[in-house]
């Protein structure tokens, strides 16, 4: 805790907003450097509460021994107000999460019509399997036909034949 930042630099006058930004900016960079820094535990492990209370910056024991911040972390998630910059254009960070979803939903939707036009050929390719299985049925069906009359036939003229010769 015993840090002290760098002395800003002259610059020129910046908006509130920018004025924000770079505050949060370097609050989180003096918070991040400090848990880095934080030392080890020496109680020989951890508990849950006292994780929780740690990262919620309240009831430390790491804070008397200035391993800790002095007051709580900010959430790392971000913020509606501040910026990212794209090309060299600002964009919000909530516009680059909406961004980066429709990408996400567009690259999903590509990835789902490919699996449907190959349901799609499976299932024509299925339809013409079966088409090719009742035309070889038929023809299977036309040939048993066939032979069950040339066996009846030959059964026939066989019958006809004993009886010539016991005659």
């Amino acid at each position: 805790v015993g840090r002290s930042l760098p002395p800003p630099t002259p610059v020129s006058p910046l908006s509130d907003v920018e004025r924000h930004d770079r505050q949060v900016s370097d609050d989180q960079d003096v918070f991040r450097s400090a848990a880095t820094s934080a030392p080890p535990s020496t109680t020989g492990g951890s508990s849950p509460d006292r994780d929780r209370d740690h990262q919620r910056g309240r009831g430390s024991w790491q804070q008397a021994e200035g391993g800790w911040p002095t007051r709580p972390q900010r959430p790392s998630r971000p913020r509606r107000h501040e910026a990212e910059y794209v090309d060299g254009a600002e964009v919000t960070v909530v516009a680059a999460a909406r961004q980066s979803a429709r990408v996400n939903l567009e690259a999903a939707r590509a990835h789902i019509d490919s699996h449907w036009r190959a349901l799609e050929r499976a299932e024509d390719a299925l339809a013409g399997a079966a088409e090719r299985v009742r035309a070889d049925r038929e023809a299977l069906a036309e040939e048993r036909a066939a032979l069950l009359a040339a066996v009846a036939a030959e059964r026939a003229a066989f019958e006809a034949e004993v009886a010539y010769q016991r005659d």
